[in-house]
């Protein structure tokens, strides 16, 4: 092995697992110069993974430690070998459940709404104010109240994209600038989306008094963010508007012919392109309810051919160039460009989300990928039917499937159905359970690094779960 050219060695270990590769490494001290070398270990590396792990001090007992050799003819491990030794530990954790578990601070604690990660240790939370924890460590209240809400209404949307977070209260848009170093956050601008320029405030002037004059509208609104391009519903004369968040210029405002009981439901943006959304609208007509799907092009504004009704309505997602819908028990997956049929699935419960740009589904007790209408494979196959399953990255994966039938007296009174949750994590191609944890979760947001999930536990405030 070690008088074979350099390129016959690296074509030998294309073909081994990590396993194989330190199994190579310990055979003698010349395979071990041989094989420590990063162009053999980058490869089984999360290309995200090496620079946080590396500046991040592990805090889970055991805490992962550099070996240190006790030769000194031996050279240090190589940087990316390092780096795969740390993400395996963090994947022992996960996998064994070894965790640290905190609590956000009560007093703001119990009103909190909604989380979501600034950074990989940064966490805003949104309740009756704006908080904004550091959570390197113990959580503490790293900056509080650094934006503007106008006071006598609610959010309806809070979104961070880039360096940048949005805040939509009624028809009024926010934008401002991240800086955490700041007590209060530089704002970019503010316009009421459902006019036709952007505003502009003196810094005492109170912002609520600008809407005042506004007609009152009982149905929030509808906004989505897609890339630099903001969408907001307008219940009131049933129309969309379109802005560019970077330039404060309105581009299009949208008017449907809608009846007056008729609302909008969702903004779904495309998972595989930022040109194309589906708009949801909700019909009441004489014999019930009907809901009506129309797919739009944000750069010609135009709609595909295809308008898809039901009378019930669970899920969409637009991917490529199909549209899955859930109505009920009943999935449909359609070409929106040619209006054609391309799966159909009929379950007791069915559950769509995308990973790695191709929609996934439950159907009993399997999790399916659907590549093309000639296509599909199986993800993942439990012992039990799923019931539901949500993706939160493409690695975490939380699903949940129908129990034995036990119940005590008071579930059989209600009609209760037992459902137990499970929780995977996608390492390498294979769909590995972690140990669950000691409570159940209403909802969660995970970092990118997967090393940190913030939960909202039934019973219990939010929490801050740490595998690092």
């Amino acid at each position: 092995m070690l008088t074979l050219p350099e390129e016959v060695v690296e074509i030998i270990v294309a073909h081994l697992t990590a396993k194989e590769l330190a199994a190579c490494c310990g055979v003698s001290l010349g395979w071990r110069e041989l094989f420590n070398k990063d162009i053999f270990w980058k490869r089984f590396c999360d290309k995200r993974l090496p620079e946080y792990l590396r500046t991040i001090s592990s805090r889970v007992t055991p805490r992962f430690v550099i070996p240190q050799n006790s030769n000194s003819d031996l050279t240090p491990l190589c940087d990316w070998r390092l780096s795969y030794m740390r993400e395996a530990h963090l994947w022992a954790n996960l996998l064994e459940g070894r965790h640290t578990i905190e609590y956000l601070e009560s007093e703001v604690n119990s009103v909190i709404i909604q989380c979501k990660f600034l950074k990989n240790d940064f966490l805003l939370t949104l309740g009756s104010k704006i908080v904004v924890y550091d959570i390197r460590a113990t959580p503490v209240i790293y900056v509080e109240n650094p934006i503007r809400l106008l006071p006598m209404h609610s959010v309806d949307l809070c979104e961070v994209f880039g360096d940048r977070i949005v805040i939509v209260q009624y028809f009024v848009v926010q934008v401002y600038h991240i800086n955490l170093v700041l007590q209060n956050w530089p704002q970019e601008r503010i316009f009421v989306y459902n006019q036709d320029t952007e505003c502009t405030f003196e810094e005492n002037q109170d912002i609520n008094s600008h809407i005042l004059g506004l007609p009152l509208c009982a149905r929030k609104p509808v906004c989505k963010i897609i890339g630099n391009i903001f969408l907001g519903s307008d219940q009131i004369n049933g129309s969309i508007h379109i802005w560019d968040l970077k330039t404060g210029k309105k581009i299009k405002e949208e008017v449907f012919k809608l009846a007056l009981s008729s609302r909008f439901i969702e903004f779904k943006p495309s998972t595989t392109c930022k040109t194309e959304i589906v708009v949801v609208l909700k019909q009441n007509m004489a014999d019930g309810e009907c809901f009506l799907f129309l797919v739009y092009n944000l750069q010609s504004f135009e709609f595909y051919p295809l308008a898809k009704s039901y009378s019930r309505y669970s899920q969409c997602l637009l991917f490529g160039e199909h549209l899955a819908i859930v109505s009920f028990n009943n999935l449909q997956i359609l070409n929106y460009k040619t209006c054609e049929m391309i799966r159909e699935l009929f379950s007791e419960s069915v559950t769509i989300d995308v990973w790695k740009n191709n929609i996934v589904f439950n159907e009993g007790k399997n999790l399916r990928r659907f590549l093309s209408s000639a296509e599909e494979v199986t993800l993942l196959e439990l012992d039990m039917k799923i019931v539901h399953f949500k993706l939160f990255n493409d690695k975490f994966l939380r699903v949940s499937v129908k129990g034995d039938g036990k119940q005590d007296w008071q579930g059989q009174m209600c009609g209760w159905n037992i459902e137990i949750e499970r929780t995977y994590w996608n390492i390498g191609n294979d769909w590995k359970k972690i140990i669950q944890l000691p409570f159940r979760v209403n909802d969660l947001c995970v970092n990118e690094p997967c090393t940190k999930i913030v939960a909202s536990v039934i019973g219990f405030p939010w929490v801050l779960i740490s595998y690092w």
